[in-house]
């Protein structure tokens, strides 16, 4: 095609400031229909936002009254309007967020991986790593294929945290973008869709022949997608949990107001970052007032209390790298929201005692436990040994739901756990990890 057509086709043009000419129009209509001529013609429109799609309506509309078939494709809730596609058979998709097991599936083809390792991994990623790899970006990247594909770690942490500032999150409005069936800019960025009716991997479908009801073949071939079950059994949520996490913090709101806010919409995530903040508050209020956390823990009939002398926010491996352990004062917490999923909190005692804690109000947590393994052998690269550790889930006193911890995935068996016996290999190892509650209020 000419340079006229390939400037009009061009996706690095924002059409927002360089609206289609209808000189132009009338160009690439006599391109794709020379004479006038019927043919089979496909055109495909991508990086439609709602800023930019009323410059493209009229061409839209031109090429179908040509006998064209357009695909419109938009990472935001573009709305076309009513009155201009009265005439126009109309079959709207929504394509649901990447789960982690399709992420895994599509990594399974070395060729694939290959082509994608770099931006996403690293070039120095390899094939039999990268189950590990993927779990660990997930909590990043969540559902998005385009933050697990294609973006650096610094890169999505970058993204998320310019469109919540943009956002400027509150409770209504996290409200309101949870419950909403298409949501634009920063918004959009922050929100995934699932619909929970269908499990699974997504289906391959197979294209339907081409006759007048190729339309209707396709909306029914394809169940998981269509925009018609919006409002039926469908659902919105963070992209990730590092979304979610970031959201929350920059919300103006209390941590019993998320609990209320949580359980309103549905969204566990939320009352999940509520009861950290909860007990982040926690910590906060025990280290001004110099006593001690009381917690209960499971199977124990007498509450234990956990001193809290400081707590910190910076980064526990540098911080004990630069003043080894016996530099802290026993009681010493550190808050580690954000920056991995293996735990939340890490607390240091005298006589080589260190304790993780993963806060949580969901029903199950991974357990990845070669990250604790991974942070105590680059402290004792250092010089800085610790012989027993303490792994304890912590979640509200008022939840009866049954807890579920995943399968382990590493191994503690150069420690002893605080009862002085050898953490154990395997599954059974969880049979160590205690249990403890607190309250909301």
């Amino acid at each position: 095609c000419d340079s006229q057509i390939c400037h009009i086709l061009d996706p690095t043009r924002r059409m927002s400031q360089d609206p289609i000419q209808e000189t132009s129009l009338d160009a690439l209509e006599a391109f794709l229909f020379p004479g006038g001529t019927y043919r089979r013609v496909i055109c495909i429109f991508d990086q439609a936002f709602a800023n930019n799609i009323d410059h493209v309506v009229g061409l839209i509309l031109r090429l179908v009254r040509k006998g064209a078939a357009v695909t419109l494709v938009s990472s935001e809730g573009v709305t076309l309007n009513a009155g201009s596609f009265n005439v126009v058979n109309i079959v709207d998709y929504r394509f649901p967020g990447w789960t982690l097991e399709e992420f895994k599936n599509a990594c399974v083809d070395l060729g694939f991986f290959n082509s994608i390792k770099g931006r996403a991994f690293g070039e120095a990623a390899l094939h039999n790593q990268r189950d590990q790899l993927i779990e660990d970006k997930f909590f990043l990247a969540g559902y998005s294929a385009r933050f697990m594909f294609q973006s650096s770690d610094a890169k999505i942490k970058s993204k998320i945290d310019e469109k919540v500032a943009t956002f400027q999150p509150t409770i209504q409005s996290v409200s309101v973008a949870l419950r909403s069936p298409k949501c634009n800019g920063a918004v959009n960025t922050l929100i995934s869709w699932h619909d929970p009716i269908f499990q699974g991997p997504t289906p391959q479908n197979q294209t339907p022949p081409i006759r007048s009801t190729a339309f209707t073949d396709l909306a029914s071939d394809a169940p998981t997608m269509p925009n018609s079950r919006t409002g039926y059994g469908t659902k919105n949520c963070f992209v990730s949990q590092y979304a979610a996490q970031k959201v929350i913090e920059n919300m103006p709101a209390r941590s019993d107001e998320l609990r209320s806010m949580g359980m309103t919409i549905k969204e566990p995530s939320v009352m999940g970052y509520g009861f950290q903040q909860r007990f982040w508050e926690l910590l906060n209020t025990h280290e001004q007032s110099g006593t001690g956390l009381n917690l209960q823990l499971t199977g124990e009939s007498a509450s234990q209390s956990w001193q809290v002398l400081t707590v910190l926010s910076d980064d526990p491996l540098e911080t004990l790298q630069n003043v080894s352990s016996t530099g802290l004062s026993p009681g010493t917490w550190f808050w580690c929201v954000g920056s991995t999923a293996a735990y939340d909190a890490i607390v240091v005692y005298a006589d080589g005692r260190i304790r993780f804690v993963q806060v949580t109000a969901a029903t199950s947590r991974s357990f990845k436990i070669y990250a604790v393994d991974s942070f105590l052998r680059l402290l004792t690269d250092q010089g800085i040994e610790f012989t027993h550790v303490d792994f304890v889930v912590v979640r509200p006193n008022d939840d009866a739901r049954a807890f579920t911890l995943e399968t382990p995935d590493g191994s503690l068996n150069r420690y002893n756990d605080y009862n002085g016996t050898k953490w154990v290999r395997g599954d059974n190892c969880r049979n160590q990890v205690r249990y403890a509650t607190v309250g909301w209020a």
